[in-house]
């Protein structure tokens, strides 16, 4: 059976989680659609590029493990509530031991070139959107999908 990831990622994309990336973003909800419109897509990318090396791959499915998949169960209230700062800590994290900085702040300048939004806005959203896109692909791994 096939299936499309960045559609399973966009299935994840509420409208609730996408209030609170407007909210984020100052109440633009046009800039967060287009920030979350690269931020899947080009995530997934470097994502996909991870495992061409040993220790790329390593850092891949150590974040893909780590992550817990209970988060996309209520992950428009997570963002909503007090642990919105928490969660893009985290995910800032896990995409700076994939990426580096340098790999995080290219991407997160890419994201900010086509959407609009502030390279920290968008390293914001890519911080929200790593637990949600690693949740899915463990989801996928844990049901014998990937």
């Amino acid at each position: 059976m096939s299936f499309n990831l960045v559609d399973l990622v966009k299935d994840q994309l509420t409208g609730q989680v996408k209030g609170h990336v407007s909210e984020m973003l100052g109440n633009d909800s046009g800039k967060a659609d287009a920030a979350l419109g690269a931020t899947v897509p080009g995530l997934l990318k470097g994502f996909a590029q991870s495992p061409s090396t040993p220790s790329g791959a390593d850092s891949l499915l150590k974040a893909v493990n780590d992550q817990d998949v209970g988060v996309l169960d209520n992950l428009g209230n997570t963002l909503g509530g007090d642990k919105a700062n928490s969660v893009i800590e985290s995910g800032n994290k896990a995409l700076g031991s994939m990426f580096g900085d340098k790999g995080v702040g290219a991407l997160s300048g890419a994201i900010s070139d086509v959407s609009g939004v502030s390279k920290n806005g968008a390293k914001s959203v890519m911080g929200m959107a790593t637990p949600m896109i690693m949740g899915v692909i463990k989801q996928k791994v844990m049901s014998g999908g990937l």
